[in-house]
């Protein structure tokens, strides 16, 4: 009996039906994991957990919206994992395409956008709006807004984010300074990343916000020598996106370095992933897709 063997056209449908499948599970992903985090801060205000309040609701009917919080945040978080399982399949069929892909003499980038709770690496390629490789090199957002030349984190006001910094050089480090482009005042400490992997604080503590672009001074003790630079963030502090433009580590011996590598512990960049040869499927990168809309 013989076998139909697919070509190579029929592949390429067949492959873009299973990426489409893939970007919205990963803008599924997104969704969910934004409605987790607001369940959870309603699940901690004080009406939530049944405060006094001589005009609210009585104590049992506190209780039982409480209650239906946390059963929803379960059932949320439940979808959220078979979602990434699901995105787990596609992946694996993908990979299966791209040998198939080699057989018949085409290739593809397949690539379904990241786990939304995964750590992002700097595309040093091709620069993602709002993506950690927007933080490499000096400054280039010109004013303070909310623009996609600069790093922003996944969520807003979701808690602690992060965003790594790798340069060419080991040095003593004598100050780093951090260029935020959009609402400032979120960072809460500011590490270098020592050779082995450990941490070393160089300032910790709170800022002022503000709405202009900032430019913070972090002065290091003395003998932290490093080539990696870690700025925390608690988004809870600065309500809004958080965005950092550009990061300087200035050398005990004179030199000043800006960054040629990243890394953050999220991104809005998966709002807009990279699909097949730069085009962006499930999301635009211009400025409908914004972090400011919900």
């Amino acid at each position: 009996m013989k076998h139909r063997e697919f070509s190579p056209l029929l592949s390429w449908i067949v492959l873009l039906v299973l990426i489409g499948g893939g970007a919205y599970l990963a803008k599924r992903q997104v969704d969910l994991q934004r409605e987790i985090v607001e369940l959870k801060k309603a699940t901690s205000t004080p009406a939530s957990r049944g405060s006094a309040n001589p005009g609210g609701p009585p104590k049992n009917t506190v209780d039982t919206g409480t209650d239906l919080l946390v059963s929803r945040i379960n059932a949320l978080e439940t979808a959220l994992k078979g979602s990434q399982n699901e995105v787990a399949k596609l992946k694996s069929k993908l990979e299966e395409m791209a040998g198939a892909g080699r057989a018949l003499g085409f290739a593809f980038r397949g690539a379904v956008a990241p786990d939304p709770g995964a750590p992002v690496k700097a595309n040093t390629k091709r620069r993602r709006p709002w993506g950690p490789e927007q933080a490499l090199g000096a400054p280039n957002t010109a004013r303070a807004g909310d623009y996609q030349s600069a790093w922003a984190p996944l969520l807003r006001d979701a808690g602690e984010e992060w965003l790594q910094l790798d340069y060419e050089n080991s040095v003593e480090i004598s100050e780093v300074e951090v260029m935020e482009s959009y609402n400032p005042g979120a960072i809460s400490r500011v590490v270098a990343v020592l050779e082995g992997g450990g941490e070393s604080t160089i300032w910790e503590g709170t800022m002022d916000p503000s709405n202009i672009l900032s430019e913070s001074v972090f002065q290091a003790p003395q003998n932290i020598r490093a080539k990696s630079i870690k700025v925390y963030l608690d988004t809870t502090r600065v309500q809004g996106w958080n965005e950092i433009d550009a990061v300087k580590l200035k050398g005990a011996d004179g030199s000043e370095q800006w960054a040629i590598d990243s890394e953050a512990s999220s991104s809005f960049a998966v709002k807009t992933p990279y699909l097949i040869e730069g085009a962006v499927l499930g999301g635009g990168a211009g400025r409908d897709a914004s972090p400011r809309q919900p």
